[in-house]
């Protein structure tokens, strides 16, 4: 880079009639510049730049006592060691092959766990077999013990730390098979992990044949209806769709923590998720599905929502996705998710356990309008209803019931750990409307907050989960993570308050900053009280913990 610094001259005639030369004074940064050679840069800059960042403390969790965060910690870039380390590319899933788990955890693991106090800072490092990397360290809902996967070379297995002692061990005898389930759950008595594990007589890895058993061969759709982009990586034989299968189908178990006995549930399949009811009489169970496809990668395949015994008996089918080869752009998935793009699909959506006992909730929209439902003026149909719905067991058609329906689409719906409220969200265009309803009065709509979207300076922040980490980015981030405890609405202890979490932000912010603060809203009239707020003083605060 060529810096060319401009200067001028400034020239005068003294009174005794002599010229004199004034040259401009040379600042610190153009000396530097016209020195064209390396500097050593400030003290401060250096401290910043050579800082290990892979110390810096994230308190990513706190138990449900409150007296604890968990944080990995991790020990600076990725040596090229473990970075060269073998692997399968499937249709954009890649898998770590020697040891049995998708590649991201072999490259984005961590080399150890902190316990930190609540109260004074103080940590205590967990110890842990040479060369054992963690991941998805997650306290259990009782807040005692912290479960997290550890890597070793060929092998990941689950272990669990006990919080009072910070004794860790390991919980697992049969390593895990984590290359399309990557996460585990506890159940709600903290006594189990549901997990996916290799399954018992597993034929040996397929070795491709070095002779070819035929020709590469890919149809166009027709009438041109394939709208997709092209994919940097796509399966291309009948080998590579063999080699998929085998990785990726596991056995799911429930591990007991205190005497590692792996129970485990139904044949073996592709699993995706493992979801356990709160009283353990049923699981959730998602299962990726053949065919497979060269056109799309593994994200685009098939994938069915189950709701199974622990013996691995089917007794409801939650929703069905097919694979999208991305040329029906009028197909409506039915997929299940949290918020997002989920709140504009068709079927079953949000499907949540309800706190208390087996049992569903989930949002539905009602049954297409027919011909004859136009109205009287004009050729307008009615607008399909959106609706809260409970299914319980025994998953029969009877035991499927409507809470309550709404004009406008519905969408965040989260609960407290009691079930007697829930909260959810309607929007229509830009107009957001945060509610809550009682159980016992489903008719009665409570608003929480209304506002648009687009006004940064009326949004009423977040809803505070229970016993979690403060969202910074994704909103809804700490209700509903795949595989973990979908987190309970924190609520006061009469059930009637609810909290929220947010920033404000000034209508000049170059003077200044944003302002995190802490509301308590009552539930049944919307008042709102401010119980903390940042100070501007020119250091950016957050809640992490309530």
């Amino acid at each position: 880079m060529t810096h060319r610094a401009a200067a001028v001259v400034l020239c005068f005639v003294t009174s005794a009639g002599s010229a004199q030369t004034i040259l401009p004074k040379v600042s610190a940064v153009d000396s530097v510049l016209r020195s064209e050679q390396f500097v050593t840069p400030p003290p401060s800059v250096a401290d910043a730049v050579l800082a290990p960042r892979h110390r810096s403390v994230t308190l990513v969790e706190i138990n449900s006592e409150r007296t604890a965060f968990l944080s990995e910690f991790g020990d600076g870039p990725v040596s090229m060691a473990v970075f060269a380390r073998p692997f399968h590319e499937l249709g954009g899933l890649f898998v770590d092959y020697v040891a049995n788990r998708n590649r991201n955890l072999t490259i984005r693991s961590n080399i150890g766990l902190e316990l930190i106090s609540a109260a004074d800072g103080s940590k205590r490092t967990v110890a842990l077999p040479a060369g054992l990397r963690i991941s998805d360290a997650a306290w259990s809902p009782n807040g005692k013990s912290a479960a997290f996967f550890g890597h070793g070379p060929d092998a990941t297995h689950l272990w669990v730390v006990d919080g009072a002692s910070g004794r860790a061990r390991q919980v697992t005898k049969v390593p895990v098979l984590a290359t399309l389930m990557t996460t585990f759950s506890w159940t709600a008595d903290s006594r189990r992990l549901a997990t996916v594990l290799i399954p018992a007589g597993r034929a040996p890895m397929p070795v491709e044949s070095s002779v070819p058993t035929g020709p590469r061969v890919k149809m166009a759709e027709e009438k041109d209806k394939n709208r997709l982009r092209n994919y940097a990586s796509l399966m291309a034989t009948p080998f590579d769709q063999r080699l998929l299968e085998w990785h990726v189908t596991g056995q799911a178990a429930l591990i007991d923590v205190e005497t590692r006995v792996a129970t485990p549930i139904g044949p073996p399949a592709m699993i995706e998720r493992l979801d356990v009811a709160p009283d353990g009489q049923y699981l959730r169970v998602t299962r990726m599905v053949k065919p497979f496809s060269y056109l799309v990668p593994v994200g685009n395949f098939g994938r069915i929502d189950e709701v199974w015994t622990p013996a691995g008996m089917v007794v409801a089918k939650l929703s069905e996705e097919p694979l999208n080869l991305g040329v029906d752009t009028t197909r409506t998935p039915t997929a299940p998710g949290v918020g997002g793009g989920d709140a504009a699909r068709d079927g079953r959506r949000e499907i949540v356990w309800r706190p208390t006992g087996s049992g569903l909730w989930f949002l539905e929209q009602g049954p297409a309008p027919g011909p004859g439902d136009s109205l009287a003026i004009g050729d307008q149909r009615p607008r399909r209803k959106d609706r809260l719905r409970q299914w319980l067991p025994l998953f029969d058609s009877t035991q499927v019931t409507t809470i309550l329906e709404s004009d406008a689409r519905l969408s965040n719906l989260r609960y407290a750990s009691s079930g007697a409220t829930v909260f959810l969200t309607e929007r229509t265009g830009q107009n957001i409307h945060e509610f809550a309803v009682f159980l016992d009065q489903p008719s009665v709509k409570h608003s929480l907050a209304r506002y648009r979207s687009n006004d940064v300076y009326a949004n009423p922040g977040t809803l505070i989960p229970d016993f979690g980490l403060m969202p910074v980015e994704n909103p809804f981030a700490a209700f509903g993570v795949a595989g973990r405890i979908i987190r309970p609405v924190k609520v006061s202890a009469d059930g009637e308050r609810v909290f929220y979490f947010g920033s404000a932000y000034d209508r000049n912010p170059t003077i200044a900053g944003p302002k995190t603060f802490i509301d308590r809203v009552a539930i049944r009239t919307g008042q709102r009280n401010r119980l903390f707020e940042t100070g501007n003083d020119g250091i950016y605060e957050r809640v992490i913990a309530y």
